[in-house]
């Protein structure tokens, strides 16, 4: 079956529909959700599988960034892929991600990365878990801060770039979170199709600490919870009152949940800790073009170098072996002829994002090297636990 496939762009509107009965009944999906994810992410960002029955399966590319080491690295999400179901299990799905694949690296594109529900399939085109989502819950009742010497005010369209450049000041400092498209911030402010209503704390025009939220699980007696599906805040103070307006929900609201690591700067402000962190997905990562990969993330401030031979057997281009110069947070790469270290392009993705260390990966049987090569590989891609709010 998969060597008949073809894959390529949505030609015309009966491909669209075909495609989107294949989501709808992958996902669940209600009948009206799937053109609009379709048409958020835009035509010319869905890949289908075609064979002779017609559509057998489909994604939605999602071109942005992801933060490593300070520095927005260019990365394209894959998300809503679905097969047919009379197709599953003929290799259809793997078809479609290697050629997907083989054209973003003809772009140059340095990382993909995804939420893999067969982890196995994502595994045989080269990606790996490399980072972590979690859910966190507080009762209102138990936040315990009070804090309202800031004024706090609904977020209004002329304030959303202010928003966004406080996202962007929280985001930098992380690793793995997104260097968001207009697709990622449509999903913080209408989940679902649900408007979410923000609110922002603003120092002298400064957006310091923000959050969207919608109400969910009204019970018999009209209580919810409030469902933040994005938060932020660049300093205590901000975020001590942000807290206090959460609190100040607790006659109707029996808790707040929001997503990210499993501990955040909201969580460290809290009295006691009386909040509870589950983890919901890890997120997978793909190292699509190791030279613009290695070139394009920060790295610690030090003076070092490792040379690095991957082993890649679906994108030849990224066989090395590669030198890797690192001075003042910045890489510099070029091709040499020996390698110090030798990583499966799997080990690559947790190396690169610092989900596992060098040792762990090394007892995975994924990387090989001199105790040196390795303890340098450890110093270069060392930083916090890449993590995710988003999903996609």
């Amino acid at each position: 079956m998969a060597a008949e496939l073809r894959i390529r762009r949505l030609q015309d509107e009966q491909e669209a529909l075909d495609f989107s009965r294949i989501l709808s009944w992958a996902f669940a999906l209600d009948a009206h959700e799937p053109a609009r994810l379709i048409g958020h992410a835009g035509p010319d960002n869905v890949r289908i599988a075609v064979g002779p029955a017609g559509v057998a399966a489909g994604l939605l590319l999602l071109p942005m960034g992801q933060w490593f080491g300070g520095r927005s690295v260019p990365m394209t999400g894959i998300a809503a892929v679905a097969t047919a179901p009379e197709q599953r299990g003929r290799g259809v799905a793997a078809k479609l991600l290697t050629d997907v694949l083989r054209e973003l690296a003809s772009r140059k594109t340095a990382l993909s990365t995804l939420y893999p529900a067969a982890l196995s399939l994502y595994r045989s085109v080269g990606y790996e878990p490399a980072g972590s989502r979690y859910c966190l819950r507080v009762r209102l009742a138990d936040i315990g801060v009070r804090d309202r010497d800031l004024s706090i005010s609904p977020i209004r369209d002329e304030d959303v770039p202010a928003v966004e450049a406080a996202y962007r000041r929280c985001a930098v400092a992380s690793a793995g979170y997104l260097d968001r498209s207009a697709y990622s911030w449509r999903r913080v402010r209408c989940p679902r199709g649900q408007e979410a209503r923000g609110f922002m704390v603003c120092v002298g025009g400064d957006v310091e600490a923000y959050l969207y939220a919608v109400e969910e699980g009204r019970d018999a007696r009209s209580r919810y919870r409030l469902v933040l599906t994005d938060v932020a805040t660049v300093n205590e103070r901000a975020g001590r009152n942000l807290l206090g307006f959460l609190s100040d929900h607790r006659s109707m609201a029996s808790e707040a949940v929001w997503h990210g690591g499993a501990a955040s700067v909201l969580t460290s402000l809290l009295p006691e800790p009386t909040y509870q962190a589950s983890l919901v997905d890890h997120f997978a990562v793909r190292v699509v073009d190791v030279e613009q990969a290695l070139v394009a993330r920060g790295y610690p401030p030090v003076d070092a170098e490792l040379s690095i031979e991957v082993a890649d057997p679906l994108l030849e281009q990224n066989r090395g072996p590669f030198r890797l110069q690192v001075s003042r947070g910045v890489g510099v790469v070029r091709r040499v002829e020996q390698a110090q270290l030798r990583v499966d392009i799997r080990g690559l993705a947790p190396l690169y994002t610092g989900f596992l260390s060098p040792h762990a990966l090394q007892t995975a049987g994924l990387l090989e090297g001199s105790e040196r090569a390795v303890r340098v590989a450890g110093a270069l891609f060392s930083g916090p636990a890449p993590v995710m709010p988003d999903t996609f």
